[in-house]
């Protein structure tokens, strides 16, 4: 029986707001998109429109700024916990699953040199763009989302209004700029080696899209009540927006030969900027409207398929995609494969382990915390109670 609520509590448990539980998925299956070819004989312009499914990363980014402000930032979390129990709980929500994806990556591909090893275990290969697609190649977007996890604490010190948040985002900016001019001096391993991968790859250059999701907190719990239309507009708004933003970056991808609108001046500019105030809109209607897409995604099968989406978007490429792509199964075929398997490593593997690493931190604690449990995870972070990272573009 024990077993049973424990798997109950870990696939179903009640959220502040359970649709952006399955918010997580939805991202997750968007960055699917971008790896594997969609509708390209049902129609080409959705399917050209998915294969920007990068943008997966950017609502992942904006969740995780507004679930961590909301677990820490708004109360007195961080300083009863302390630093050591705030860092291990951003480790066992992201490290573990990925250190055992990881190995078993390297083992697959018969890779055993330490170097690379080092650099995919401590994920620092995000600062190298010569690294940077090695091992798991879309685990690019952990070291940008940890890295805000080391500065999340900083930032809720000193950002204690809008002034000050947006003094805070200036500043993060100043940082990848200096990142970046001392990059293109050392030369070494593509290390922040120009402009264009601080803001594609970096936190420095992503910050607006953590800083967003900070600024919705900041907004929701500024306002006594907020009114709910009955009309869900900012969901409508938010989701026909996210819808333009992929269908503007298809176009300028129609420039490159791989059809990816990112790699350009106005495809960073869509990616990091202007859907950025869409993902916003959508992720306060969702919190706060009523609509169906709210209905759908608070359901018991969004609730499973968001909570493993961390375990989904790790999985998506490497010895799985080889081994479905040697069984000769179909794209659908293997969306599916994917994401059965990424529930049985979510159940068995990724819960087990951090329900394991988060009992064993209470005993850390500096005083007895008086607030809900609503913890946050990674690229992929979209719950009060889990919220990671995760996600992207490769």
């Amino acid at each position: 029986m024990k077993t049973i609520e424990f798997f109950r509590k870990s696939f179903f448990s009640a959220a502040k707001y359970p649709a952006l539980t399955g918010l997580r998925a939805l991202a997750a299956y968007l960055v699917f998109t971008r790896h594997y070819p969609v509708l390209e004989d049902v129609s080409p312009t959705l399917s050209s429109m998915l294969s920007q499914g990068y943008l997966g990363v950017a609502i992942f980014f904006v969740l995780s700024g507004f679930l961590i402000h909301q677990t820490y930032g708004l109360t007195r979390r961080l300083s009863e916990e302390g630093l050591f129990v705030y860092f291990g709980r951003r480790f066992a929500r992201i490290y573990p699953l990925y250190f055992v994806v990881c190995i078993a990556t390297f083992v697959y591909a018969n890779n055993y040199e330490p170097f690379d090893l080092f650099i995919n275990l401590t994920m620092l290969k995000g600062f190298f763009n010569d690294v940077i697609f090695t091992g798991v190649a879309q685990a690019w977007s952990l070291t940008t989302e940890e890295t805000f996890y080391f500065c999340a604490p900083i930032i809720f010190f000193f950002a204690k209004g809008w002034r000050r948040l947006a003094l805070a985002l200036i500043g993060t900016y100043c940082v990848g700029g200096l990142l970046t001019v001392i990059g293109s001096q050392l030369n070494w391993l593509g290390f922040f080696e120009d402009i264009y991968f601080t803001l594609e790859w970096s936190f420095f250059g992503r910050a607006f899209e953590f800083f967003a999701g900070i600024g919705l907190s900041m907004f929701l719990s500024s306002r006594k009540s907020v009114r709910s239309w009955k009309l869900p507009l900012a969901t409508y708004t938010g989701v026909a927006g996210v819808m333009l933003t992929l269908y503007l970056l298809a176009v300028v991808g129609q420039e490159r030969s791989d059809g990816l609108g990112i790699f350009s001046p106005k495809g960073i500019f869509l990616n990091n900027w202007f859907s950025v105030v869409f993902i916003v809109l959508l992720i306060y209607g969702l919190a706060t409207e009523s609509s169906l897409l709210s209905k759908l995604l608070s359901t018991r099968l969004f609730s499973l398929l968001g909570k493993s989406s961390y375990a989904f978007y790790l999985l998506q490429q490497g010895p799985l995609q080889n081994i479905c792509d040697g069984n000769d199964l179909t794209v659908a075929e293997t969306f599916g494969v994917t994401i059965l398997v990424s529930i049985v490593v979510f159940a068995l593997i990724e819960e087990p382990i951090n329900h394991v690493i988060r009992s064993q931190l209470l005993k850390f604690k500096k005083s007895p915390v008086r607030v809900a449990h609503t913890e946050a995870a990674p690229v992929a972070v979209t719950t009060p109670v889990s919220a990671p990272a995760p996600a992207p573009a490769t």
